[in-house]
Formats: structure tokens, sequence, C-alpha cells
């Protein structure tokens, strides 16, 4: 049983996709494809086809607990705390094989995400909300690895601004929760660079998605964001009170994915095209799962 939940009809969807895309005079290929989000739910993995139905997506042997994407490759944790890897066209896996890992994993599914051109896996490994972690760069060719130490509390997992550039949320010199950024170059951190609990960006890094325990969710220029003009950004705020939990944003910014979490704990996902400015909601999905969910574009 994939605990997923029965498919729901996307002709009203569309049908409001197509009347706005003639309104703003969008140019891009039509109709657009939702096709290739990976969700690690419920200990399954799923992924969505070009209507943005989900649809049962092959995982490693054992329950899953987390997943990462990037540029057709998937990177799952199991429930043994073990990590595999497999790469993906026609939204279909192929071989998994293992990935070993520089450090284990306690406490809970791997805080992790892939570059965007999928060759590096971004670990950080601590205790959540501790004195300090370690965010660990795994190179998935070669097996090598390089970490890097940050005396900032850990609160939340790490998402990639471009190749260079890793942001996160942590417990910050104030002893209050904010998004840092760390320089993988020089391993400099910065604090306080916006305000958000999760963030997913563009491959390039210069088109940004963030959201917060509120339920907002901004999406816009990275710069803007930086500079603290939120006002900029287009916000997509819930439909009624609920927590985001997960975000992926496509490497082309066309696509955006939403997980928020209501007061009782069920998670619901959220399927959004780019139409011009606007953001049109195109499909939503209640999931089955009691623990975290997590999500990625497999391009």
């Amino acid at each position: 049983m994939s605990g997923l939940p029965p498919p729901r009809p996307f002709s009203f969807a569309m049908a409001a996709l197509v009347v706005a895309v003639v309104a703003t005079g969008c140019r891009g290929s039509f109709p657009p494809t939702l096709e290739g989000l990976v969700v690690a739910a419920g200990g399954h993995l799923s992924v969505t086809d070009g209507s943005g139905a989900l649809e049962s997506f092959d995982g490693p042997p054992g329950p899953v607990t987390a997943v990462a994407t990037a540029a057709g490759r998937v990177v799952a944790a199991t429930a043994d705390r073990g990590l595999a890897t497999a790469t993906s066209t026609g939204g279909r896996p192929g071989t998994w094989t293992s990935v070993r890992s520089p450090v284990g994993f306690a406490g809970g599914p791997p805080l992790m995400a892939l570059s965007p051109a999928g060759g590096t896996l971004a670990l950080a490994i601590g205790v959540l909300q501790g004195e300090r972690f370690e965010l660990i760069l795994l190179d998935l060719g070669t097996g090598t690895s390089r970490t890097i130490a940050v005396a900032r509390g850990l609160n939340g997992a790490p998402a990639w601004i471009g190749p260079g550039t890793i942001a996160i949320d942590v417990i910050g010199p104030a002893g209050t929760s904010e998004i840092a950024t760390i320089d993988l170059a020089s391993r400099m951190v910065a604090d306080g660079v916006g305000n958000a609990t999760v963030v997913s960006a563009t491959a390039d890094g210069q088109r940004i998605a963030v959201g917060d325990t509120n339920g907002d969710v901004l999406v816009g220029d990275a710069a803007s964001w930086r500079r603290g003009e939120p006002e900029s950004m287009t916000k997509l705020p819930p439909a009624t009170a609920a927590a985001v939990e997960a975000l992926a944003l496509s490497p082309d910014s066309t696509r955006l994915a939403i997980v928020r979490r209501d007061d009782v704990g069920t998670p619901s996902l959220e399927l959004l095209w780019a139409v011009g400015r606007r953001w049109v909601a195109v499909r939503a999905h209640t999931l089955t799962s009691d623990g975290p969910v997590s999500i990625g574009w497999l391009r």
C-alpha cells in the first residue's frame, strides 16, 4: 500500500490556468508539466506525473525517511540510517547504489540537500539547537568529503543557493532562529541573512522561495530577500493555519511545491506553476505521514 490519496481531477485547475495564461500573455510552453517532484512521506517515495498526480516511485530497500534531488539524481535516506542514490529518467529510478557516508545519523532523518549539479551532498550533522554542528560536503562521484565546523545551533535542513552557498536555519548569536549562509569556498558564516525557516532556490541561486512557521511563502529575487525587501516578492499565504515544512522551487523557477502541516499535524502538498509574474495553484494532495516530509524536483 502506498498510502497515497486518490488523484484529484485536473480539468478545472487546467481550465483556470488556460485563462491565466491568456490574460498574462505567457510565452512559455503550454500545457505546463508538473512531472518530476519526488516526495518522501510515510516511509514511501512517490513522484508527480505531468498533471501533478502522485505515482509510486521505487525506492531502495527499507522505509525511506528523507530524499534529496537535483539534475536527475536522487539520494534517499532509509530507516536503517543508510544512504542510497540513483539517477532517474522518465519518472522512474535506475539502479539504487549505496552511498558510504563519512558519519552516522542519530535522532531522526538526516538533514541533507543535493547541489544544483547533483554531484555533492550537503549533510548537517549535530544536536538540534545545540552549540555547534558540522556541515559535511560529500562528493558522490569520488566518495571524498570535507567538513566545515559551524559555531551555531542547528535548527533545520541545509539548502543550496547556487553552487557555492548553503543556507540553513540556525540558532544565531542572539539565541533565536534565523537563516545563516555558509560560503563554501571561504567557510565564512553570515548571520541573519533573511527571515525564514525553510529555503529553496533555483540552480543559479538568483530566485528563491522562503517559508516560515506562520505558513507564508515568499517567492522572488534572492538579492531582494537578502536586502530585507520582502514587499518586492510574491506572497503565498496558506488557506488555513499551517506551518511551512518543506519547499521545492524548480531549477528554472517555473514550478513550486509547498508542504505545509496544519494544527492537527496533517501535511499537505500544493503544486504551483509560474504564469508571468503570478503563481497559479494547480493541484493539491493530503499526505499521510507522522514524520517529516521532504521533496525535490528531479529537474
